[in-house]
């Protein structure tokens, strides 16, 4: 059942009418294994489309807001057993936004994004993890335009 949910969702993106939505397939079309990065990349895509001078009309608010929230339903699907990971820097106490499918890849974006010295640890987290429901929750308030 979920499979004909996604095929028709990813029909429907066939016809795609907005740059970012190319990002957004492709996390769809991704395996479980590298869904994670791919819906990361898809909602950078986004948050690149929402800092641009030109306000996006209301047919592309609509898919904007329907983008994030499949994806944050393909993320949450994907995720096997609910476990994950997350960097943790050591100069932020705050974990980092981002969870990981599996500690190899928290391992490969913090090797990227770590400054020279800055120092992590990643850290394995579970279903009850509050910061994956911060963000969750950060994800599904309405869209402000300012």
């Amino acid at each position: 059942m979920q499979e004909a949910l996604w095929t028709a969702k990813l029909e429907k993106m066939s016809d795609l009418k907005y740059p970012w939505q190319q990002f957004v397939s492709d996390a769809f079309l991704a395996s479980p294994e590298s869904a994670p990065s791919r819906v990361n990349i898809a909602e950078r895509a986004i948050a690149a489309r929402l800092i641009e001078q030109t306000e996006p009309d209301m047919n592309e608010r609509l898919a904007l807001n329907d983008a994030l929230r499949s994806l944050q339903v393909l993320i949450r699907e994907t995720r096997t057993r609910g476990v994950h990971y997350h960097i943790r820097w050591a100069q932020i106490p705050l974990l980092d936004w981002e969870s990981f499918n599996t500690r190899v890849d928290a391992e490969a974006a913090a090797t990227i994004l770590a400054r020279i010295g800055e120092k992590y640890r990643i850290e394995e987290q579970g279903e009850g993890c509050q910061r994956c429901r911060d963000t969750a929750k950060a994800k599904s308030l309405p869209l402000a335009r300012g």
